[in-house]
């Protein structure tokens, strides 16, 4: 083979010279590695492959995808290093979480991403090792933090490894960039997003009451805000109770937790990251890189992982010792101030918020966690190390949750809150969408997945990828078109990582019976439709059961522990399998095949979502959190 082209472009649209469109149509070997590229390719009638073709999950595995131990000991390492040349605190470094620590979330997902990819590279280049390689991309090249390349996605890891391999395996290397005409907004602009948030931001920053020490109550400290939580914190503030402060990731000015709307919240999320590369001392940084270089071995990594790796490790480095150094003292000071006597938070895996909760466990504040949706993922990564790991408090939905947390690897066990989810409770009343349908028609919402990108944190016990998901997705679709007495409605995930080509594809095929929806709230759109489907078997699923749907779950994304899909599937369809799934929803549409039972999803709700289906879940939260505080040290005073 004397030459391979690699399609890796984010846009089904890109603006490549005509000689290079020319020679892409005449190359020998084509091989897409994304969405977009797959989608460009088939309208182009291209004969190429997917990257899928070269993944295999059991290879994955045996190349240590399941690498927990082996982050840890990355962790260990980087600490070490901090301390010993950095200077930071020892103290700091032995306590759990340590600085590195901290990144423990954004590093597997960096590291399983580049497993991932180069299992891929090296089973397209085992058997044969072309002359050159050919990249066409449209992603720009100049842009390498953890948050461009993990969370936004703006580059693609792919770049980096097939730079790599080039000079290796002795190829030449060929890059062929295209910057795509800007398309159209679809769904909410995230410019427009953030301007109306930082209005709201600063107007509420006008309105809010100027903090003092403590007043009557206990002072209770929100680091991410929950549904679930909101009820039951205010009643505690109507009781007089509690005080509850809400502290960004993005912030050390507090306010108080009536003031703050929590999309505010989400969007200083999204856009709240900076790169501190570029206010690094060089010096400083080539010292730090070799330190790193010279503990190669301690890191417990192939050679060709620790050098793909080695940016990141740096980058992280920098990054804890700047968190540290300055955010750590911050954080004491502020809880000691304000007489801090519990943390609350959801979402434990932001680096901030895990360097907060040290701070808080320093000061024998205990830390309270409230379960982040889901059913009961196989090895979910947010679970194994953020909530039961971090967690002082545990609050689950029900009571077969509590033995799925218990059953993760670790001796340290939190304690465990089983209150039920209000939300879910809750979920009945939820309106219906008015958005007005012809009743000839039957309904089905299809809440979509997301295309993970770089980030795929979930199971890899049965790993596809990107292309793989785009493709089944697109399958339903085309079922749908061919169904005309049902109207398929397509709800997208809120959090995009990179382009799904599936509305092209309607405009493409004509496709009249199908929409996609950006302007409803999933709940009310479910609440209206005949046939639910899900491809990621999240709360969406227990929100479904609830509302006491017709449900379809494809499972061979986000893999389920297995007894739980036995469970699912006697109340409703539920495959690992794309081909058994699709099977199962032909008769669907087709004979209404029915597993719908009532009486299973009531015990299912109470076991994994509602606990005792009384109506009480808020009065459970509010009991459990005053018990916290009965048993927490008063306040804790500078």
């Amino acid at each position: 083979m004397s030459d391979l082209v690699f399609l890796d472009f984010n846009n089904v649209t890109p603006s490549f010279r005509p000689e290079d469109v020319a020679y892409v149509h005449s190359a020998e070997k084509i091989i897409c590695l994304s969405p977009a590229a797959d989608y460009w390719a088939d309208r182009q009638k291209l004969r190429y492959e997917s990257v899928d073709t070269y993944l295999n999950a059991a290879q994955l595995r045996d190349a240590g995808i399941e690498n927990y131990a082996t982050v840890d000991a990355i962790c260990n390492t980087l600490d070490n290093i901090l301390v010993t040349v950095c200077g930071l605190n020892r103290t700091l470094a032995e306590g759990i979480p340590g600085p590195a620590y901290s990144f423990f979330y954004t590093l597997k997902i960096v590291f399983d991403a580049i497993i991932i990819r180069h299992h891929a590279l090296t089973n397209i280049f085992r058997d044969s090792v072309p002359e050159r390689i050919h990249y066409f991309y449209d992603a720009p090249e100049d842009l390498s933090t953890l948050e461009d390349v993990v969370f936004c996605n703006t580059r693609s890891l792919y770049s980096d490894l097939l730079t790599r391999f080039s000079s290796d395996l002795k190829m030449a290397m060929r890059r062929v960039s295209a910057y795509p005409v800007k398309a159209p907004v679809r769904g909410s602009h995230p410019l427009r997003a953030f301007t109306k948030a930082w209005k709201a931001g600063k107007s509420l920053l006008r309105r809010a009451p100027k903090l003092c020490a403590r007043a009557a109550g206990m002072n209770l400290l929100l680091l991410s805000p929950q549904n679930d939580w909101d009820e039951a914190l205010r009643q505690l503030t109507n009781q007089g109770a509690a005080r509850v402060f809400y502290l960004s990731p993005f912030s050390d000015k507090p306010l108080l937790f009536d003031s703050f709307p929590y999309y505010v919240s989400r969007i200083w999320k999204k856009t709240g990251h900076v790169s501190l590369q570029k206010h690094m001392d060089i010096a400083r940084k080539e010292k730090l890189l070799a330190s790193i270089r010279e503990r190669r071995d301690s890191f417990r990594l192939e050679n060709s992982h620790f050098e793909l790796l080695l940016p990141y490790l740096l980058e992280i480095a920098l990054r804890a010792e700047r968190l540290y150094a300055e955010g750590y003292e911050k954080t004491k000071a502020f809880l000691q101030h304000y007489d801090i006597d519990a943390v609350l938070t959801l979402f434990v895996a932001e680096p901030v918020n895990v360097m907060r909760i040290r701070a808080a466990r320093d000061l024998g504040i205990p830390v309270a966690v409230f379960q982040h949706g889901g059913v009961g993922f196989d090895r979910h990564l947010m679970y194994y190390w953020g909530e039961r790991r971090l967690a002082d408090h545990l609050f689950v939905y029900g009571p077969a949750l509590k033995p799925y947390y218990e059953g993760l690897a670790g001796s340290r066990q939190p304690t465990y809150h089983i209150t039920g989810s209000p939300v879910i409770e809750d979920v009945g009343k939820v309106q219906t969408s008015n958005r007005s349908f012809s009743r000839s028609s039957k309904v089905c919402v299809y809440l979509l997945n997301i295309l993970a990108g770089n980030t795929h944190y979930l199971s890899h016990k049965n790993y596809q990828s990107d292309i793989f998901l785009w493709r089944f997705q697109k399958e339903v679709v085309d079922l749908f078109a061919k169904q005309k007495d049902w109207r398929l409605i397509i709800k997208p995930h809120p959090d995009r990582k990179i382009y799904n080509p599936l509305e092209d594809h309607l405009a493409d095929k004509g496709i009249t019976n199908v929409a996609i929806d950006y302007d409803h709230q999933a709940d009310g759109l479910m609440q209206m439709s005949d046939l639910v489907i899900l491809d990621y078997p999240a709360t969406s699923l227990l929100k479904a059961i609830a509302m006491k749907k017709e449900i379809l779950v494809f499972s061979g994304y986000f893999t389920v522990e297995d007894s739980l899909e036995k469970r699912l599937s006697a109340m409703l369809h539920v495959s690992r399998c794309k081909e058994e799934f699709l099977s199962m929803l032909r008769q669907c549409l087709g004979a209404g095949t029915s597993k719908k039972n009532d009486r299973l999803y009531d015990e299912f709700l109470i076991d994994y979502a509602i606990c005792c289906n009384d109506g009480k879940s808020v009065a459970r939260i509010v009991e459990s959190i005053k018990r916290i505080l009965a048993v927490a040290p008063e306040g804790v005073h500078a």
